[in-house]
């Protein structure tokens, strides 16, 4: 296991630890999209963001990605498009926008432990345990903070 610096050592492995690791998280993702403009792809070339995104656990990737779009989901939903994190992007928001729900039933009883339910559950789990191809969740994770960033600035 990797060394998490979000996590102290006595919670590494709990269930309480991607809770822990999430809002450390959220800062190196916000402090890297002011630094790139608000251009995702730019911020995730960074090398030291895909660091702390490889580092973190996949439940608080997996959390992270679930929370993101369930905040940003009063936004306006971007077309699909034809790329991978344009399709994954759009999935998330409508599915969150769509939720009739409230947010706990949208994380489900024990966010952020697994398991998240409902399609967005899946897509978002299913991004943050993909281990080899951790740069499609760092995009995804980035593209729906700046659509929340930009929904905070028109509201």
């Amino acid at each position: 296991m990797t060394d998490n610096r979000f996590v102290p050592p006595g919670l590494a492995g709990t269930p309480f630890s991607a809770a822990v690791e999430m809002p450390g998280i959220v800062f190196e993702l916000m402090t890297a999209l002011d630094q790139a403009g608000e251009d995702p792809a730019i911020a995730a070339a960074g090398d030291q963001l895909q660091q702390v995104w490889s580092q973190a656990s996949p439940q608080a990737r997996s959390g992270l990605l679930l929370n993101v779009a369930w905040d940003a989901r009063t936004g306006p939903i971007p077309s699909s498009g034809t790329g991978t994190v344009g399709m994954y992007v759009h999935e998330l928001l409508q599915t969150a926008a769509d939720h009739t729900g409230n947010f706990d039933a949208f994380h489900g009883p024990g966010f952020p432990t697994l398991p998240c339910p409902g399609t967005a559950g899946v897509i978002a789990t299913g991004l943050g345990f993909d281990r080899d191809n951790l740069r499609l969740s760092l995009d995804v994770v980035l593209s729906l903070l700046t659509v929340l960033r930009r929904s905070e600035t028109v509201s």
